[in-house]
């Protein structure tokens, strides 16, 4: 059979024609599957241009992904993908968990089409979104398209509150902190305040604070205090000195502290953050002095010594991300060069030399007490017995009973403090071992340390460990 060249030019068209319409939004390029047949998860997308724009964009700050098609089609293309693949992907999730689900191009397919409809018709794509099933595959939608995207790019509508409140609408918690997190980066005062102005439900509670403090420009620190109500103040000043010079932050914090004109409702919700005020006044460059009474002026008591100081400095430097405390475990360094670099590092602790030699002594005497007596080589046998006592009353917290009598028994005979040096271990150790605390100090010879650590449990466990106490006051009496 011969075709004219009109038959061939028409056949072709056909042809292409439905090629053409086996692409279209609808479909979006995915041959249909029954719910039977298995797909490879992580075969490559048939639309990776999609992707890669996807995540090239993103890195840049831009709309996420550009909209091929009108939104009408995107939601077409969406719900289709949805039905069909719903069971599957589910399936897929449960096997092979979320890093599974992240690599399959099916649900990446899926994802890419809701952003695509999301960035046209925010509304219309959390109204709908809001209607699907509550399940795995919704929630890694909603962190992977939805969120996630929503963090690291920019859209249109960022002034939008009516899309803000369909968004809210999926993800209460994580949509306030994103939306601040954005105002922050703008540092968008018109927008902040149109926000606790039109939402302010979303503001009740400080919560959103940390997302704001962490973003907004520290130089527009006053504008941002006064747009919010004070109650909520300390929850945007703490992130915001974190994230400005150590020393700037915290004389602004001290500043707001000290101010005539400062809520006491403002000072009594930083005292009850100690624990990150007392970091910041820790890391200071201040001397141990200063921070001492620093942290006396938020606490209200003067129960912040220098020793305490001193203490955080020593242990931050040998427990730090250098871990210079396994170094010195694994004898790759000693006690000696430790201080010296530790004094060569905290500069502030100058003129506090024999306080820094203590508490360094104290850390190290509890991996190996020889080669930290390297500290004290050259002093008298009573310096080192005082030093070896200040270190059991100061460390050897959780440390094994066996190191701690080992540091004992290296103390000369006679000394007055160790009964009160074991008494302050004992509680804890019998609520650690319990019965077995016991049974060890049985099985000890006899010599001091086993009778002094026996007192101990008589006087320091009458109240919880009656028990352990008699058979303690049975052992004394038969020796």
């Amino acid at each position: 059979m011969k075709w004219s060249l009109p038959a061939v030019y028409l056949l072709a068209l056909l042809l292409g024609w439905g090629l053409g319409k086996g692409l279209s939004p609808n479909d979006d390029g995915v041959e249909s599957r029954t719910q039977n047949q298995s797909v490879d998860s992580t075969k490559v997308s048939s639309r990776p241009r999609v992707e890669d724009e996807l995540k090239e964009n993103a890195s840049k700050g831009k709309k996420t992904v550009a909209a091929f098609e009108p939104a009408s089609d995107c939601r077409a293309a969406f719900e289709n993908l949805f039905k069909r693949n719903h069971d599957y992907l589910l399936d897929v999730l449960k096997k092979e968990g979320m890093s599974g689900l992240a690599k399959n191009a099916d649900f990446n397919r899926l994802g890419i089409r809701f952003t695509q409809w999301f960035e046209q018709d925010p509304l219309a794509a959390c109204a709908a979104f809001s209607e699907l099933p509550k399940d795995g595959l919704r929630n890694s939608l909603r962190y992977k398209y939805l969120f996630k995207p929503l963090e690291e790019s920019e859209f249109d509508f960022i002034g939008d509150l009516d899309a803000w409140r369909a968004i809210h609408s999926i993800d209460p918690e994580s949509s306030v902190n994103v939306l601040v997190d954005k105002i922050g980066k703008l540092g968008d005062l018109s927008l902040l305040q149109t926000a606790l102005s039109e939402l302010p439900d979303w503001f009740e509670n400080d919560s959103y604070g940390f997302s704001l403090g962490q973003t907004w420009p520290f130089e527009r620190r006053e504008e941002l205090l006064a747009a919010l109500p004070p109650e909520h103040w300390h929850a945007v000043i703490l992130p915001l000195v974190s994230n400005t010079d150590p020393e700037v932050g915290l004389d602004w914090l001290l500043s707001v502290f000290r101010a005539q004109t400062t809520p006491q409702m403002v000072r009594g919700n930083l005292v009850a953050r100690m624990d990150w005020v007392g970091e910041m006044i820790q890391n200071s460059n201040r001397s141990p002095e200063e921070r001492a009474a620093l942290r006396a002026e938020f606490e209200g008591e003067s129960s912040s010594s220098m020793g305490k100081i001193v203490a955080g400095d020593v242990s931050r430097f040998l427990r730090g991300e250098e871990d210079r405390f396994y170094q010195f475990h694994t004898g790759n360094v000693g006690a000696s060069a430790l201080l010296d670099e530790l004094l060569k590092h905290r500069s502030s602790l100058e003129g506090h030399e024999d306080e820094v030699r203590s508490k360094v002594f104290a850390h190290l005497a509890e991996t190996n007490l020889h080669l930290a007596l390297e500290l004290y080589e050259n002093d008298s046998l009573e310096t080192v017995d005082d030093q070896k006592l200040r270190a059991a009353r100061e460390a050897f917290h959780g440390v094994n009973p066996e190191k701690f009598l080992q540091l004992m028994q290296s103390v000369g005979p006679g000394n007055e403090e160790m009964l009160e040096v074991w008494k302050g271990k004992t509680e804890s150790n019998l609520e650690r071992y319990g019965e077995d605390y016991l049974s060890w100090l049985r099985s000890l010879p006899e010599e001091p340390q086993k009778w002094l650590a026996l007192e101990a449990v008589v006087e320091m466990g009458q109240e919880r460990y009656p028990e352990l106490v008699e058979d303690a006051q049975l052992q004394i009496q038969n020796r």
